[in-house]
């Protein structure tokens, strides 16, 4: 199986230290998003793979080639590393139509290949009759199409994209997701997508590294990474909705008894963890793992908090000890009536929730 290795270590001055470690697939159409805040090195990392920076420690190597390795002096200009790159700000050619802004990089080729190509990614991209207007011609969806068309016309062996969907109004970046991913599954080419947006990785993804504060914290498929977080940090970043303190009352084969507040729990033990009876440890608890019942149909009860009306659902805020989030589909209202001060049943599944130490 190919991979693009990346172990390296980035500074910026004594206070600022990137280290980037992961192994991304690159057989054929994958995504592999890196998702942290701004200023957490994600673009950093990117800009070494494509050879833009140069790391003072480390290795990149793509299948069997050496793109860098700091010990030995040897990094691979990137031209030669032949991958395509999409900016956020796109970074077209403002002199240049988009006819030529996507024949750019298209060096070595016959003015007739160089045309079929050219013609090739106006088609994919769906810009047939703007190929002699201006990139201050033409609106923001269209010029990330370019941009893309432009990255792939050389056909490069791995597709970075930094932030490609920032700069656009929600219901076109959702719009311009879709398309996006259906055009480079045709074209069959591995990508690392850089991203603050959780919605955009979970629906563009199948693996995640979560960065934060310069390191990668968790590296995995998504759904391991969004559903068992590593540690406070990762749950935090990918949006895990509650995270109550709980306490260890036993662990035993594989399972960990825990109390919730007034939820007496038996859930899986985390891997590689060493749990004690009477230690404090955070529960991840998906929002979809809760459920909201008659009083006397449930293990427990808890009191509404507050209710606010999300069109087709209801989102409450209940308390049972500790606090939790939960949501409520708009025709289950009618049974339940739940309204501030009224205690609902409540139950978890709790093959779904996730203990992480405390930070």
């Amino acid at each position: 199986m190919t991979t693009l290795a990346i172990d390296i270590h980035k500074s910026f001055g004594p206070q600022v230290h990137i280290r980037g470690k992961l192994d991304v697939p690159a057989d054929g159409y994958q995504v592999t998003a890196l998702l942290g805040a701004s200023g957490s090195g994600k673009t950093t990392i990117l800009r070494c793979v494509a050879g833009l920076e140069v790391p003072q420690q480390g290795t990149i190597r793509f299948g069997p080639e050496l793109w860098f390795d700091a010990a030995r002096g040897k990094c691979v200009p990137p031209q030669r590393r032949r991958v395509g790159l999409v900016f956020q700000d796109y970074a077209l050619f403002p002199h240049l139509n988009v006819q030529r802004n996507i024949a750019f990089g298209l060096r070595g080729l016959s003015r007739q290949q160089r045309r079929k190509r050219v013609e090739a990614m106006l088609e994919l991209f769906d810009l047939g009759g703007l190929e002699h207007r201006y990139p201050h011609q033409l609106s923001g969806g269209q010029q990330q199409r370019v941009a893309l068309a432009r990255a792939l016309a050389p056909n490069p062996r791995l597709l970075l994209l930094d932030e490609p969907l920032s700069s656009l109004d929600a219901p076109l970046r959702a719009r311009l997701r879709r398309e996006m991913t259906a055009r480079l599954a045709q074209l069959n080419i591995p990508v690392l997508w850089v991203t603050h947006d959780r919605q955009e990785v979970l629906e563009v993804a199948q693996h995640v590294a979560v960065m934060d504060q310069g390191q990668v914290q968790q590296w995995g498929s998504k759904d391991e990474v969004f559903l068992r977080p590593a540690n406070l940090r990762v749950a935090r970043i990918v949006g895990m909705e509650n995270l109550p303190s709980a306490t260890i009352r036993g662990v035993h084969n594989g399972r960990v008894q825990v109390q919730l507040g007034q939820l007496s729990l038996e859930v899986p033990a985390p891997p590689q963890q060493q749990l004690t009876p009477g230690q404090q440890v955070h529960l991840c608890v998906p929002t979809g793992a809760i459920e909201l019942l008659p009083p006397e149909a449930a293990p427990a009860t808890a009191q509404v908090l507050e209710v606010q009306s999300r069109g087709p659902w209801l989102w409450l805020r209940v308390a049972l000890g500790v606090e939790l989030e939960c949501w409520l589909p708009r025709h289950r209202a009618a049974e339940l009536v739940p309204e501030p001060g009224k205690r609902l049943g409540i139950a978890l599944a709790a093959e779904q929730l996730h203990l992480v130490a405390r930070q």
